[in-house]
């Protein structure tokens, strides 16, 4: 069984992620075998993995002293120039550090400890940038953020502590149900929003790069390639900045940057898109031999359009993912309320509107209303053929039947009526009490009598005490005393309630 899922995740990598799964692997396991792996791959890729992968292992194989040295130095767990803090196990690793679960010992809680690889602690590029991740993410206080708790340095040690999330990656999460992923896109959408308010662009927002904790809450992590805005006004920066900074994973990132740098908040947008895209689909957004062919497609042409069982939110992941910036959102907050209006059965502004889709949405918001509607048209629709069958004879009662006020309150009595004269049981009980409300808006809207209402309530108080439904009894007797206040067997009724 784990082979087989193994099996189905490496098809569906691209030729970047094989070869770097390759390298995790050669890292844990000397004696891996080439043409084994090579087996596990898609066969449009591994005539090339054929020629690189050997070449890497003879890279590796010539590596010299002082890199072999440098790999004994990583693996190790390393000392922190504090005593609060100190690492039980390794979690992972990445491009720029390694992170560890450790303990922070004053407040005896666990923690997640990034440290900068040690090779690249005298870099002073890869050092500023490592710090200026913690001091960003330092900046941004969300619940859907992780949380930088400490942060050190010193001339061997570069390191900051951030909260631990009992979690995994998006990546390594099944979702069967469509709305389900239409919630984490929501929370990440309004993290994103947050982060933006803030001048912050992520510019790394994938599946790996955000953790599914075991309540369903992301948690975005991994600012290293975050891009700040100049934000001395405090407002949210509008205008686009070129950068020769291309750092990222190219499956995800925009063709606006791809081909030209340039930084703008709907390259978030267009990430967060195909992190969607691929969550529904189970599978990468695009396929492509080699990291120059999926540059070329991924600049030259648009995305296959997303098509699945709820068309509102593949319109808004393709709005997402549209090809010219000026055709996705204006901003992440946009986004954020249109993921919020279909997951509350609202039309979305992705789509264009209909009455009939705006009517099939309304019955999903309020199903009981509409179920309700729906027998009290069907009531006066068969009434209203009744009448013209003749079961009306007089031109009085068809006057009457004209007006639909009239109409529903007849209606609604022949119910009541008609309850009260069978057996009681709860799922009638429950229908009148849902009927209620209706008669008492007819009744005040028609001048009615108020006695209309009384028997109403009087008829659901009796039907509820016989069938156990005393909390409702207990309303509908309330109810009748509001309208006689002095009666001795109401009173004696609403106590036994």
């Amino acid at each position: 069984m784990t082979d087989n899922k193994s099996s189905k995740q490496t098809s569906e990598q691209s030729l970047e992620e094989l070869v770097e799964a390759f390298l995790e692997r050669s890292l844990h396991n000397k004696e891996l075998n080439i043409e084994e792996f090579i087996a596990t791959a898609p066969e449009l890729h591994q005539a090339q993995l054929r020629e690189l992968l050997p070449l890497i292992v003879d890279l590796n194989d010539v590596a010299s002293d002082t890199a072999r040295k440098i790999s004994t130095i990583d693996d190790a767990i390393p000392q922190l120039p504090t005593n609060d803090f100190s690492i039980t196990k390794k979690i992972g690793s990445g491009g720029m550090g390694t992170v560890y679960e450790g303990i922070q010992h004053s407040l005896n809680r666990k923690v997640a400890i990034k440290i900068l690889s040690p090779h690249l602690i005298t870099d002073a590029a890869h050092r500023k940038s490592f710090e200026n991740e913690a001091q960003i993410i330092a900046m941004l206080h969300h619940p859907n953020i992780i949380k930088v708790l400490h942060a050190a340095s010193n001339t061997h040690c570069c390191y900051y502590v951030m909260e631990l999330i009992e979690g995994k990656p998006l990546n390594k999460r099944c979702f069967n149900d469509l709305r389900d992923i239409a919630k984490i896109g929501l929370q990440i959408a309004q993290a994103l929003t947050y982060a933006h308010s803030c001048g912050i662009m992520h510019r790394d927002i994938k599946p790996t790069n955000i953790i599914i904790d075991s309540n369903d809450n992301i948690h975005i992590g991994d600012f290293g390639l975050a891009y700040i805005f100049n934000n001395s006004k405090n407002e949210l920066p509008n205008t686009s900045e070129i950068s020769e900074d291309r750092s990222g994973t190219i499956r995800y990132m925009s063709p606006e940057r791809l081909t030209k740098g340039t930084n703008s908040f709907v390259n978030d947008q267009y990430a967060l898109g195909i992190t969607l895209y691929e969550l529904i689909t189970k599978a990468p957004v695009i396929e492509a031999k080699s990291r120059k062919e999926m540059i070329e497609k991924l600049s030259t042409k648009p995305i296959p359009q997303l098509h699945c069982n709820e068309p509102d939110l593949a319109a808004i992941i393709n709005k997402c993912i549209s090809f010219r910036p000026e055709d996705r959102y204006s901003a992440m907050i946009d986004l954020a309320d249109d993921l919020h209006r279909f997951l509350c059965f609202e039309p979305v502004k992705a789509q264009p509107k209909s009455f009939f889709k705006s009517f099939k949405l309304w019955a999903k918001r309020n199903p009981t209303v509409a179920t309700l509607s729906a027998v009290l048209t069907t009531f006066a629709i068969g009434l209203c053929i009744s009448l013209f069958a003749g079961y009306y004879t007089t031109s009085k009662a068809l006057e009457r039947a004209e007006k639909s006020g009239s109409v529903a309150d007849k209606t609604l009595t022949q119910i009541f009526n008609h309850v009260s004269s069978l057996s009681p049981s709860e799922k009638n009980t429950e229908l009148l009490s849902n009927l209620l409300p209706y008669n008492q808006i007819i009744v005040a809207q028609e001048n009615l009598s108020k006695e209309k209402l009384y028997n109403a309530n009087l008829i659901l108080a009796s039907t509820a005490m016989q069938v156990g439904k005393y909390d409702l009894a207990e309303n509908a007797y309330k109810e009748l005393l509001e309208v006689n206040k002095q009666s001795p067997k109401l009173l004696n009724q609403l106590a036994t309630s």
